[in-house]
């Protein structure tokens, strides 16, 4: 069985020139998927990767905000809610 060597996007990047490494994802993806990677732009302000959980002020994730998104999608909760008027 191939092993395959865990990559994070990171890894397909050049970080000193924040270009695609285009040898690596060459040799990892078939053609199409090659293309449409190196054809995705790339922020080159970044600095370094980080995780962020979207749906809290302090962008991090808690067991608490994922249940309350699932209630949110599961129930409808909108009589509960705050009249915007």
């Amino acid at each position: 069985m191939l092993a395959l060597k865990p990559y994070l996007v990171g890894h397909l990047i050049d970080q000193s020139t924040k270009v695609w490494n285009e040898q690596l994802v060459q040799g990892l993806f078939a053609i199409e998927t090659t293309q449409n990677i190196l054809n995705t732009p790339l922020n080159k302000q970044v600095d370094t990767d980080r995780l962020v959980w979207n749906t809290e002020k302090n962008g991090c994730y808690s067991v608490r905000s994922v249940n309350r998104i699932c209630s949110e999608d599961i129930i409808n909760n909108d009589h509960l809610r705050k009249s915007r008027y």
